[in-house]
């Protein structure tokens, strides 16, 4: 069996966004021996996988201490590098698939030439290469986000695998479910339900008084039990709501390691919880789970991964707000109410339709026939430019079990609209193109050539806006390339050879939309489960 080195130094949640990814690795492709890379404080939480072979811990933050100390204690740090690389060394991978995009892991993947890498990867020259295409799509992310259709764990499944397979992975022993038995007491014909009321950012914290009275309605209208899970940070907020509601709240905050707060949330019946680790923990230990997304969380990116989930996010002209930005009036806080989380809990539990509601997006995670997640549900500003890219992007790339065409939820306009400016952006491109090339010598001799070939081509971009993802595909492409020793030149020619037909390929779709539609059944009946 061949064996493949999982770079995965993230964090709690992100981690458990890759989980997928290496049941994929593990599964596919004739299989593979999985040795996992994480930091040294989540080798209980890797752990948790049974498709995992070896862990190799990384303590990153001593490596940053070391390194700060001052420029003689480089060397140090550097040297404190060695048992890593020996490590990997002994494990001999006949693959390195990097998740974690950040520069340092691009640098390590490049550190062993002799073995081919999906992900990101840093050559000594600082030229990067991103393999496969879906690599180069995450990193387009950072410009066209509005844009994006995809959960982030199925781009970490399409670059770690080119094939899907069953996910659900996690082991939970049986020393942890009696641990759960002793600590949360017994409840008899009552519901149990797990709520995690921490974010990773001030932002996205939906206000305490919120959660006090969310956990009040579950209490008195559901009869339900509540699991309070969370850091340390949170103990006197749910001690708080503990203290208000009574005994039928069990606050566990600060008080689980990964394994524990996994078997936790498995003895749970249902979970509720913002955009978060223990969210995609519940969601990977299949169960139903409400999802919050407020502020610069976007259900689109980051929906439970589950079919069994139901995400909640405002709908509002400045949602999902950025990332760097500030906001000294979070009406997203306000606009999502208790009442809406209990009615999307009822959903949940007994399958009642969910009722619209102003200024919110309430919505069901679904599997789409290629095995993608997507959501369906009451439409969101938006939507509908993200089911295009969606569609469009899988004609682009298609993989295993990729359904061609666009799906019924993209609406006639949409598809008018495009149809009709994409022959416009294709003539003007083309004499963009032809006006940088009859310039190259001259740009050449100047040494300026990429940023010209680049601000033609990005003048159309403002123009034609809704082709965002396309034009951030190129200018990724103008910088890293997709093979090795491509100069500068060569970059931005291939990017824009790719730009062009990835054009005539989405025309392609566009024109052929209707007949490629009335022959998908399997579209028709994924439709009709979206639309019941």
């Amino acid at each position: 069996m061949a064996k493949a080195l999982v770079i995965a130094l993230a964090r709690f949640g992100d981690l458990l966004q890759s989980f997928p990814a290496i049941s994929d690795l593990h599964r596919t492709s004739g299989g593979h021996e999985i040795a996992l890379l994480v930091p040294d404080d989540l080798v209980s939480l890797a752990k948790l996988h049974r498709c995992v072979d070896e862990i190799i811990p990384f303590d990153g933050d001593e490596l940053l201490h070391i390194m700060r100390l001052d420029q003689a204690a480089v060397q140090q740090g550097v040297a404190s590098l060695v048992p890593l690389f020996e490590a990997i060394e002994t494990y001999q991978p006949d693959v390195i698939v990097n998740l974690t995009h950040t520069r340092f892991s691009g640098v390590l993947a490049a550190s062993f030439p002799d073995i081919p890498v999906r992900g990101r990867l840093i050559q000594r020259n600082d030229d990067e290469i991103l393999e496969p295409h879906w690599t180069r799509y995450f990193f387009s992310l950072l410009e066209s986000r509005s844009c994006n259709g995809f959960n982030l764990v199925d781009l970490n499944r399409k670059i770690a695998s080119d094939q899907c397979s069953a996910f659900e992975d996690i082991d939970i022993s049986a020393d942890h479910q009696r641990h759960v038995a002793e600590i949360i007491p017994a409840a008899a014909q009552r519901i149990r339900i797990a709520v995690a009321m921490g974010a990773n950012h001030p932002l996205r914290q939906w206000p305490v008084p919120s959660w006090k009275e969310t956990i009040r309605l579950l209490a008195s209208e559901m009869s339900a039990q509540v699991v309070l899970v969370g850091t340390k940070s949170e103990i006197a907020d749910a001690q708080s709501i503990s203290d208000v509601v009574g005994n039928v709240v069990v606050n566990l905050c600060g008080q689980t390691d990964p394994a524990q707060l996994a078997a936790v949330i498995d003895s749970c019946d249902i979970f509720i919880g913002q955009d978060s680790g223990p969210l995609h923990l519940a969601a990977l230990l299949g169960k139903p789970c409400v999802g919050l997304y407020l502020a610069m969380a976007s259900a689109w990116d980051t929906a439970p991964y589950t079919s069994h989930g139901v995400t909640i996010e405002p709908d509002l002209d400045c949602h999902p707000c950025s990332e760097s930005g500030s906001c000294n009036n979070p009406i997203c806080h306000a606009v999502v109410t208790p009442e809406i989380v209990l009615h999307s809990i009822r959903h949940l539990l007994t399958e009642a339709n969910l009722q619209p509601v102003a200024d919110v997006s309430i919505k069901n995670t679904v599997f789409d026939p290629s095995g993608c997640l997507t959501l369906a549900g009451q439409p969101k500003k938006g939507d509908q430019l993200r089911l295009f890219w969606r569609t469009a992007l899988q004609g682009l790339f298609p993989s295993t079990g990729t359904v061609p065409g666009f799906n019924k939820n993209v609406n006639a306009e949409i598809i008018s609209q495009y149809r009709d400016n994409i022959t416009i952006l294709e003539k003007k491109l083309l004499e963009a193109v032809q006006q940088s090339m009859g310039r190259l010598q001259e740009q050449l001799d100047r040494g300026d050539y990429q940023d010209t070939l680049s601000s033609e081509i990005f003048s159309l971009a403002d123009e034609f806006s809704s082709f965002r993802p396309l034009f951030d595909l190129y200018r990724i492409e103008c910088f890293n390339s997709s093979a090795e020793y491509f100069s500068p030149i060569e970059k931005a020619l291939a990017a824009q050879e790719n730009l062009l037909q990835r054009l005539t390929r989405i025309q392609r779709l566009l024109i052929n939309y209707t007949a490629i539609r009335d022959n998908q059944p399997e579209f028709a009946l994924y439709n009709d489960a979206i639309n019941a």
